[in-house]
Parts: structure tokens; C-alpha cells; sequence
């Protein structure tokens, strides 16, 4: 019996694959690490100490000239999320700090403000942050990079300026432009990630790692910490390698630990690539059939699908028929594809295992429930950033607004399709296709602070809820060492300060993408596919300030109205459905 087992870090983004011996073999040899883990005393243990001697504010030193009245600006590469609201925080403990041991009072203490965009991956907007803030000429510019090179001209501004720049969390490409740097050791943080995926592993298996293209100086440094000490543990092994564009850390993870096959998406960096490992056995791929080509390799039990949108469907059905198991993080796959991946599941008897919050927490309600009907799935939403607002008060909203989420970090399309309500109506899609269920047996319920992912009712009116934080660690290891529950880090919820869990139902009339959702849902066949792909493209131009906010659901709306269904599309057919559906909007709306 084979046994499924993989672990996420967050440099891991895309998709994952790893194999090890038979599921005794590995139970027996896992079994008495797993636990005591972080206790093992051997030198890799000391990487996983959490606590620093050092103090978090060091003793000031006075003989150090700072003048009174002095302004430190800092550009953050987000003011949202609770890591950032930490970080501001510390700043402004430090700055009383400072001001005390001066005695600054008044209009002559250190001053400072804090700026950034409201999402990491908003490198634009810190850029012009950056600007703004140089022209305002502060003593001393702080600066977090979401984008290690793209600041660069920035920084020459501030030196040209006179004005000192610190780098702290992630650092920027060209060191020489910053006088300091103070942020996490993050090439030992991917150190730490990989003793602790060795240890969960009983340091057996394969491991793939596939990352997507990387800006940050942070996110690079832990790849790198990651991929030059995760071959020190027994037999696991780097098999396979992915990435957008970062040819450069590609290369020197080739060469240290040699894997079979490295694809990179970008076909003009996969030439480069290849060029400069020539002399290695490494084979080098790209674009949708080099991931198809790695999905269907020999070696590995588990497939995690993390992409967005329907580029997950073809390696998603290639590893099916390949007998690999699917752990589902792009719920574009089933919304479009579902008639197709179900049978193919029980075709190929291997298991889907859904990773999203909603769904894993559905997943964890009915294990142990067999034969127990269901009566309904009360599939939970936050409500997003205008939960309670009406069309008429939607009509001037700027994409700045629409990504500022009150409770998860995402990417920019998930985020907006979390506010429009489309992403729910996606969500409940994927659990008819999942759960075996009709469209109108799953309730959406509005369940603002994110606390319990969903629930199932069952026919003697039993409800089954699964609580916890916001965060996805706990939906993917349960996906990825399923039917094991595996000790985990984190923050656990604290039931005192909660208080109440309040509940309200979804507003389909003033959010339009959830009702065009549902009844995409029940129409079935090519329908899913048209409002997946006009959501798509709508969301592409709203981010890009081509649309209003509104036009995202009337461009869904309209494509939906000029489609002809078809009752049951093959995939060449569900595919020229997206592309018939692009070219409508392009021609409606000018494109």
C-alpha cells in the first residue's frame, strides 16, 4: 500500500511531489521522530532554536549624534496582516526608546511614519511610495524590498539625496546602496525548513521543489538555504526543480544536488538555462509541456495543484492518468473540468484531496462519518472588504480597495474574487464536484472573522463545524499526510477573546458574481467554463485599470447570455470555450 506524504514551507508555491517506501516501512521508521522532531540534540537540531539572546531593542547608545527633530520614513512592502502590524509596531517602540534615552520631548523627538502597499506583491505601488517619500527628503529612509531589483533607481535617488538607506526584513539586489541591513537569517530559516521536512519524512523519499518566479531577496534566501542542506538528510533526494524565470538560483541548485528534470516557465530563460548546465545530466523544460512532462514522472506518489485558474487542468488529468494522487489547490480545475476529473478519479482509483480551507475543513467533518447522509454543506465566507455594501456604493471602487482582505493574505485574483463573492460561488462548484452533491445542497454562509471554515448538516440535523485560524498550513498538511493528523506549529485559537461568532446571510443581489456562480453551477456542461474564463479576464483588466469593478461580474453576465451550451465538453472543447469566451470580451468591450 503506497504511502502519500509530503510537507509545505512557504518557499514551496505551484507544485510538489515526493515518494518514499511502503507505507509499513515509513510508519515504523516516522512513528518515533515525528514528535520529538525540534528536542533531537544532533548539530542540524540547534538550526530550529526559536529563542534569540540578543535583546529586541538593544541598549541605546547615546555618543552616537542623532539630531533632535529627525524624521525616519519607512517603506514597508505591506501595512496590512498581522506579521506588518508586529513589525510597525516595534518601529515605534524603538523610536520612544530612542527618544527617551536622548531626552527628546516634544518638537524635538524623532519622528517617524510607516507607508507601504496594502499587498506584498503590489511591487508598483512601493515603488512609487519610494518616490514619494525621497521627494519629502526624511533623514533616513528604512526600506523592505518586495522586489530585490526594481528599487534600484530609487535607492540611487536617495544617495544622490544624502539620504541613508536600511534595508531590514528582505534586502535589495545592490548591497552598496544600503548602509545596513537587519531582517531574519533566511538562509537558515530554509536551512530550518528543511531539517524539519527531513525529520517529518523519517528522511526518506523524493522531494520535487517547484517555485514560482521570485523578486524578494528573503524569498530567494530561503530557497537557497532550503535546496543546500535538504540532501544532508538520508535518503531524500531533489528529483525535480521548477520555477518562473530565476535562472541563476536554478543553476546553482542544479549543480549541487543534480535532479532529473528542471523546468522553468518562461521558454527564453528554460535556452538560457540549458545552455549554462550543459555539462550536467540535468534535463532542462519549459512552458505547460514541461510541466506536463514533470507531472507524469516516475518517482513520486502525490501531486499538489497550487496554480491559478485553468492552467491547472492538463497536469492535474496528466497525473491522474499517470496513478498519481491529487492534493487540489485550484479550484478552477473541478468548476470547469469536474465531469471529466471525477471519472478519471475513479477510473485510475487515486484520491483527490481538496487543500482549500473550505473544503479541507468539509473533508475533515466527514471522515469517520461513512454511510451518514448528508443533508447540506454550510460553506462559510468572510464576506470580504464590502460585506454589507450595496452596487451603488461599489460603482467607484479602485483595485487598491478591492485588495485589502480583513483576514487572509492572498494573490491580487484571489483576493479580488474574494471581494466580488466570486471565488464563493467558485468554491461552491467545487464542492458538488467534490462531495458528490447538488448546487442548491451547499449554503453559503457569511462568517466574517474566518473562524470556522465550514460545515456539514447531516440528515438527523447534526452539524459538524471545523475551526481555526486563517492560515492554510493546516488545510495542506492535512491534505499532504492525510489520513494523519501530524504535530504543527502556529497560533491556535483563543476562545476567550473571541467572544461571539457572528453569522449573515450572502447578499446575491448586490453581489452579482456570486448569483451568476450559482447559476452557472446549476446550468452545468460549458456554462462553468464561460464564467470561470470572463471572471478571469475581467479580473486581468480590472487589475490593470482597464475596467470598473463593477464591469468584472457584467462582463461574466454577458459573456454567460451569449453562449451556446454545450451539455457535456470534452477538454479540447472546454478549452476552446475559454478562448471563444476571451475573444467575445475583447470585441464587446474594445479590446
Amino acid at each position: 500500500m503506497k504511502r502519500a506524504a509530503a510537507a509545505a514551507i512557504s518557499l514551496m508555491t505551484g507544485l510538489a511531489m515526493l515518494t518514499g517506501c511502503s507505507r509499513a516501512e515509513v510508519e515504523e521508521t516516522i512513528q518515533p521522530l515525528v514528535a520529538d522532531a525540534i528536542e533531537e540534540s544532533d548539530s542540524e537540531a540547534e538550526a530550529v532554536k526559536e529563542e534569540d539572546e540578543s535583546p529586541l531593542i538593544p541598549e541605546i547608545d547615546t555618543d552616537i549624534k542623532i539630531h533632535a527633530g529627525s524624521r525616519i520614513a519607512v517603506v514597508s512592502k505591506c501595512v496590512k496582516g498581522e506579521y506588518w502590524k508586529m513589525v510597525k509596531k516595534g518601529m515605534e517602540d524603538a523610536v520612544k526608546e530612542i527618544n527617551k534615552a536622548y531626552g527628546y520631548k516634544k518638537d524635538d523627538q524623532i519622528t517617524m511614519t510607516f507607508e507601504g502597499p496594502d499587498n506584498e506583491e503590489d511591487v508598483e505601488t512601493q515603488i512609487n511610495t519610494i518616490d514619494a517619500v525621497i521627494a519629502e527628503n526624511p533623514d533616513v529612509l528604512c526600506i523592505s524590498a518586495s522586489d530585490m531589483d526594481s528599487c534600484e533607481a530609487q535607492l540611487e535617488a536617495a544617495k544622490e539625496n544624502g539620504i541613508p538607506v536600511i534595508a531590514f526584513d528582505s534586502n535589495v539586489a545592490e548591497k552598496k546602496l544600503v548602509k545596513a541591513y537587519r531582517g531574519t537569517d533566511n538562509v537558515q530559516v530554509g536551512k530550518m525548513a528543511a531539517y524539519q521536512l527531513g525529520s517529518a519524512l523519517g528522511k526518506m523519499g523524493k522531494v520535487a521543489v517547484f517555485s514560482a518566479q521570485q523578486k524578494t531577496k528573503s524569498v530567494q534566501d530561503r530557497v537557497e538555504g532550503f535546496m543546500n542542506n535538504i540532501g544532508k538528510y538520508g535518503d531524500i533526494e531533489v528529483v525535480g526543480i521548477a520555477a518562473g524565470r530565476n535562472i541563476d538560483a536554478l543553476e546553482s541548485q542544479i549543480r549541487e544536488f543534480s535532479p532529473k528534470i528542471c523546468g522553468v516557465w518562461d521558454e527564453e530563460k528554460a535556452k538560457e538555462l540549458a545552455v549554462r548546465v550543459a555539462d550536467t545530466g540535468t534535463k532542462i523544460v519549459s512552458g505547460m509541456e514541461g510541466l506536463l512532462e514533470i507531472a507524469v514522472m516516475e518517482g513520486y506518489e502525490i501531486l499538489v495543484t497550487a496554480v491559478v485558474g485553468m492552467i491547472g487542468i492538463r497536469p492535474t488529468m496528466a497525473a491522474i492518468e499517470a496513478g498519481k494522487d491529487i492534493a487540489l489547490a485550484n479550484k478552477e480545475t473541478l468548476v470547469t473540468a469536474g465531469h471529466l476529473i471525477i471519472p478519471l478519479v475513479k477510473e485510475k482509483k487515486v484520491r483527490l484531496l481538496p487543500v482549500d480551507s473550505e473544503h479541507s475543513a468539509i473533508f475533515q467533518c466527514l471522515n469517520g462519518e461513512h454511510g451518514n447522509k448528508i443533508e447540506k454543506i454550510l460553506l462559510t465566507a468572510s464576506g470580504g472588504p464590502f460585506r454589507g455594501w450595496t452596487r451603488e456604493q461599489m460603482k467607484n471602487v479602485q483595485v487598491e480597495d478591492a485588495l485589502k482582505h480583513p483576514n487572509w493574505s492572498m494573490g491580487a485574483k484571489i483576493t479580488i474574487d474574494s471581494s466580488t463573492m466570486v471565488n464563493k460561488g467558485l468554491e461552491v462548484m467545487e464542492a458538488k464536484w467534490l462531495f458528490d452533491v447538488g448546487m442548491d445542497d451547499v449554503q453559503v454562509v457569511v462568517q466574517p472573522k474566518s473562524v470556522i471554515h465550514s460545515m456539514v448538516q447531516f440528515e438527523d440535523g447534526a452539524v459538524m463545524a471545523q475551526l481555526g485560524t486563517p492560515d492554510m498550513k493546516l488545510p495542506i498538511q492535512y491534505a499532504l499526510y492525510y489520513p494523519e493528523r501530524r504535530p504543527m506549529r502556529g497560533d491556535r485559537l483563543d476562545f476567550w477573546s473571541m467572544k461571539e461568532i457572528v453569522f449573515d446571510k450572502p447578499d446575491y443581489e448586490n453581489f452579482r458574481g456570486l448569483a451568476l456562480a450559482r447559476d452557472a453551477g446549476k446550468a452545468g456542461g460549458s456554462v462553468p467554463v464561460v464564467f470561470n474564463a470572463a471572471n478571469e479576464f475581467a479580473v486581468a483588466k480590472f487589475l490593470g485599470k482597464k475596467i470598473s469593478y463593477l464591469e468584472i461580474t457584467d462582463m461574466s453576465e454577458a459573456a454567460m447570455e451569449h453562449h451556446k451550451k454545450i451539455a457535456h465538453p470534452s477538454l479540447d472543447e472546454v478549452l476552446d470555450a475559454e478562448a471563444e469566451t476571451y475573444e467575445f470580451l475583447k470585441k464587446q468591450w474594445n479590446f
